[in-house]
């Protein structure tokens, strides 16, 4: 012990038949003394010559300290950490073991790293992108491994995506498609945007008015919140076209492609009549004749239109039952105004068959019942305001008559009525008189015309009234 005394710990064992004993909780890097003595029921007896023991290294008690994760790149981390404390140490740390794992999969995904250098710090590499990873860190010495640290989280940085899973195409006729897609099976991000590309796989004569379709590359860039299809209606009848569609997140990922040729597949429906058309106010009627059912019963009808001025067909009405061969939709499915054509698409198993015929080109300007056009409306007002004024002149001519019409004493009715002329330049008012008897009403009335102005007015109307008058008396 150097000179140095320390205290005795003694351990008193009961069983006499014991001749082995492990000390425990000793401590690490120390000299120890061990002495044996025996006692019995009379006392304890002398001990034995002290034996020198030196307790050498253990594993540590302790795990690293401060791991630090970083995000480095897409596919790599960066972990730093302090040691153990000194007194857990319980010898040289000779290096450090890092397991880390995909975030709750720890099972299935996770790794381990080495350090045979006392480092404080590593690099994990090949990782996949914007992906959160769980890092333990455990150190070592001649004695084996310490504890654990506890996982600390971390999380590569975005990168590029996996291509989509598939593409798929449906609807298919002589100039349009769906084309779908579905999201990568390996995001490494947040998708942000799909880019579709797509083109003729042999040169299209643009310029000839019965191919007319899309003859050059075409790019698209669809949202990545948004449906994942897109309706293309620009394609040129019995082409076939390449398609390519990736995605994106910080930046573009695989792509993935696939061909398909417009036009009627092998065994589809063929045309059916040209369809002719029958409007019914705000409704149109479409009447066909059905065609050769392909290899396979028909199954349904479709209804493509299009602005006349557009050239571009797109399903109007999908799903009509097969036993149809009229339809009836309403105006409000269409553009008001703009003059559309029609044509009918019957499908079978095969898929779409060829279109018929275009129909006649119709407008779909709705037409109103003749009691709601404007002309009716103007048409009542005007008769109705005739009608008043024709009422307002009978009251003011059954009100002119009672106001002139006077009865006198004897049974006389007599009146007048007046009218203004010019002539030579003059205003001159003549009226005409008429007198009757009452009492016999079939008598004939007597009637004279008189011509004054304004002037003498007064003395003739007085000259009249006294002729009446005098003609009464002899009477």
């Amino acid at each position: 012990m150097s000179g140095v005394f320390a205290p005795y710990s003694i351990r008193n064992l009961s069983e006499s038949s014991l001749t082995q004993y492990e000390l425990d909780n000793l401590s690490k890097h120390k000299r120890y003394e061990i002495r044996l003595s025996v006692y019995n029921a009379v006392g304890e007896g002398p001990s034995s010559v002290p034996q020198e023991v030196f307790v050498g290294e253990a594993v540590p008690t302790a795990p690293p300290q401060n791991i630090v994760v970083q995000s480095s790149t897409a596919t790599q981390l960066d972990v730093t950490w302090d040691p153990p404390p000194l007194h857990a140490q319980n010898g040289d740390i000779q290096g450090y073991k890092i397991y880390f794992w995909e975030f709750q999969l720890q099972n299935e995904t996770e790794r381990l790293r080495t350090l045979f250098l006392p480092e404080l710090g590593v690099k994990l590499k090949n990782l996949t992108g914007y992906t959160t990873y769980m890092i333990s860190v455990a150190a070592f010495n001649a004695a084996g491994d310490g504890p654990r640290s506890l996982p600390t989280r971390g999380r590569t940085q975005q990168a590029a995506p996996s291509a989509p899973s598939f593409i798929h195409f449906s609807e298919l006729t002589t100039t349009s498609v769906n084309v779908s897609w579905g999201e990568p099976k390996q995001a490494n991000g947040i998708i942000e945007s799909y880019r579709l590309v797509y083109e003729p796989c042999t040169p299209v004569d643009d310029s000839s008015p019965r191919t007319p379709g899309v003859s050059k590359i075409v790019t698209v860039d669809v949202k990545a919140n948004a449906p994942l299809w897109m309706k293309l209606k620009d394609l040129a009848d019995g082409v076939t076209y390449n398609f390519r569609i990736r995605a994106k997140t910080l930046t573009y990922g695989p792509e993935v492609e696939a061909n398909i040729t417009t036009g009627p597949g092998e065994g589809a429906p063929g045309p059916p009549g040209e369809p002719f058309i029958a409007r019914h106010g705000t409704a149109l009627t479409l009447h066909w004749t059905s065609g050769e059912q392909g290899r396979a019963p028909i199954t349904r009808y479709v209804i493509e239109a299009r602005p006349s001025d557009e050239g571009l067909w797109d399903i109007l009405i999908k799903d009509i039952p097969k036993e149809a061969s009229s339809y009836t939709f309403n105006l409000d499915l269409l553009r008001e105004g703009v003059t559309y054509d029609f044509r009918v698409i019957a499908v079978n198993d095969y898929g779409y068959g060829s279109p018929s015929a275009p129909s006649p080109s119709i407008s779909a300007q709705k037409v109103s019942p003749f009691y709601e056009e404007w002309w009716f409306l103007v048409v009542i007002a005007l008769v109705g305001l005739i009608f008043i004024l024709l009422l307002v002149f009978i009251l003011i001519i059954r009100g002119q008559s009672k106001k002139y019409t006077k009865k006198n004493d004897s049974g006389w009715y007599y009146g007048y009525q007046g009218y203004r002329v010019r002539k030579g330049g003059s205003r001159q008012t003549r009226f005409v008189i008429v007198w009757r008897i009452k009492e016999d009403s079939l008598a004939p009335a007597l009637q004279t015309k008189l011509v004054f102005n304004r002037q003498n007015i007064k003395s003739k109307l007085q000259m009249i009234m006294n002729s009446l008058r005098n003609t009464d008396s002899s009477l």
